[in-house]
């Protein structure tokens, strides 16, 4: 039979022949080994006098190597010595071809997987069991899927999966066994390079800390993980620093190395602690800070040198770049100038006067970031009492503000206004014109406060007042006012 596939059902046909007067009873004997297996629907019959048949018999072999059987014919009645004839047959397994037979990633960034495609292909027409490992038992090294079966004449791809922890050059060997046949090792090859701490922010490919007002404090603090499988000390140093870079002191001439330290001074942003020392699987945490008195924008870029187990000299891991920009909290006022005008005659004298007369203010928030400004007068400006608007609120803002019980009910002194960025917003600033009942002609000067929660900016709108009562007749007393407000930034 040759070379046959192992479990592959294989016909062959044994011719006998009876030259005799008589009919002839037969019976196959097979070996019970289990190296073959024998099946037939005619293991049993008769043959004619005088003629021949071909009896069908399919073999499977069951085992692997050169295998020799003997099977027996009987002659049933017949006195003479069983017939017999000798099968060989070789048993072989499925034939897999695999392609490439080496896998070269070549250099590639740590902590990341790549892929490269692994084909295997069944040549024969039996399946092939298979299942993948790895000649280290701890490997960056992975396959999907890691076992299956290629089915007869069909072909299938497996996911070779880099993913290294080690800016090392990793070999490693994938052997792929096929039940049946004999392994197969393909090597692989592999460089790392990149960055082995993890922050548990995105700072690729910038560390964007967005708009935040000048003469405030940005604080962003970020954990890096070391991923690596080596004990990592990391350095974090400006861009330009370069008496710093690699640990190597350059010499710099003339004014070069006077200027090198106001240069770096100049930084807006600072990095705390300079070294962070990482165990294999520790986490460490970096604190920036930073702080302008002058809106800018600002791009600063930080080199990540790191002493990666016991070597001697500093690799660069990765370049940290931080953007942010400073802005002032700029406010639009519509007017410069309000004016009231209040005339009296003589019902309203007698009456007496008591509704707080208006003017209204636009103001509009024409910076980068929301505010939330507090607004703020003194008596006998009045703000409206609005409690039903959820963008607004009123409070006492300190302990000095003046006694409340002169305040027309509805009104307060204090406001708080959420005002989003590019939002427009009116405010009605009222004057109270019964304040002052004591004298007939009278002035004060106050301000209109606003003041920032996100800054301690604040702008004051000059308030001038002046109140008038003057006397025409003495029977009876004419009044007639003429309130003045002027605002000035």
């Amino acid at each position: 039979m040759g070379r046959t596939f192992l479990n592959n059902p294989n016909e062959r046909y044994i011719r006998l022949q009876n030259s005799t007067s008589l009919p002839m009873r037969y019976q196959f004997i097979y070996p019970r080994s289990g190296r073959l297996h024998f099946q037939s629907n005619e293991s049993e019959g008769v043959i004619d006098a005088n003629t021949t048949r071909d009896v069908p018999l399919i073999i499977t072999v069951k085992q692997l190597g050169d295998i020799t059987e003997k099977v027996e014919i009987h002659r049933i009645g017949a006195r003479d010595a069983p017939l017999e004839f000798q099968i060989t047959a070789t048993g072989t397994g499925p034939v897999l071809f695999i392609d490439p037979s080496e896998i070269r990633f070549g250099t590639i960034s740590v902590l990341d997987e790549h892929t490269q495609i692994l084909t295997l292909s069944n040549e024969s027409p039996i399946p092939a069991v298979f299942h993948c490992e790895f000649e280290k038992k701890y490997t960056c090294f992975s396959c999907q899927p890691n076992s299956g079966i290629v089915e007869a004449h069909t072909s299938i791809d497996i996911r070779v999966i880099a993913k290294l922890n080690d800016r090392l050059k990793f070999n490693e060997e994938l052997i792929i066994h096929v039940e049946h046949s004999s392994p197969r090792p393909i090597p692989i090859i592999a460089q790392g390079t990149g960055a082995l701490i993890v922050p548990d922010i995105s700072i690729f490919p910038s560390l964007n800390l967005g708009s935040r007002f000048v003469g405030t404090s940005i604080i962003q603090r970020i954990h890096f993980t070391n991923k690596g499988r080596r004990q990592l000390a990391v350095h974090f140093i400006p861009a330009g620093d370069t008496t710093a870079a690699y640990g190597v002191q350059r010499k710099i001439k003339g004014n070069k190395k006077e200027n090198e330290p106001n240069r770096l001074s100049e930084q807006t942003f600072r990095l705390e602690p300079e070294r962070l020392e990482f165990a294999p699987g520790e986490t460490r945490l970096l604190t920036i800070t930073g702080f302008a008195v002058h809106p800018k924008i600002v791009d600063e870029i930080f080199t990540c040198l790191a002493i990666i187990g016991r070597s001697t000299g500093r690799d660069k891991l990765l370049s940290l770049k931080i953007h942010a920009e400073f802005v002032e909290p700029l406010m639009s006022f519509s007017k410069t100038d309000l004016y009231f005008r209040v005339e009296y005659n003589e019902q309203t004298m007698i009456d007496g006067l008591r509704t707080p007369i208006s003017s209204e203010l636009t103001f509009s928030n024409i910076s980068a970031i929301d505010l939330t400004a507090n607004i703020r007068v003194k008596h006998p400006f009045l703000l409206k009492n609005n409690s039903n608007d959820e963008s607004t609120s009123t409070s006492r803002l300190d302990s000095t503000d003046e006694i409340t019980s002169d305040i027309p009910p509805g009104y307060t002194l204090t406001k708080k206004n959420k005002i989003l960025t590019g939002m427009s917003y009116v405010e009605q600033i009222y004057f109270d014109p019964s304040a002052n009942t004591k004298e007939l002609s009278w002035k004060c000067d106050e301000q209109l406060i606003f003041t920032y929660e996100e800054h301690a900016f604040s702008v004051s709108l000059i308030r001038y007042l002046s109140f008038h009562l003057p006397r025409s007749i003495d029977s009876i007393r004419m009044t007639k006012s003429l309130t003045d407000l002027t605002i000035k930034s």
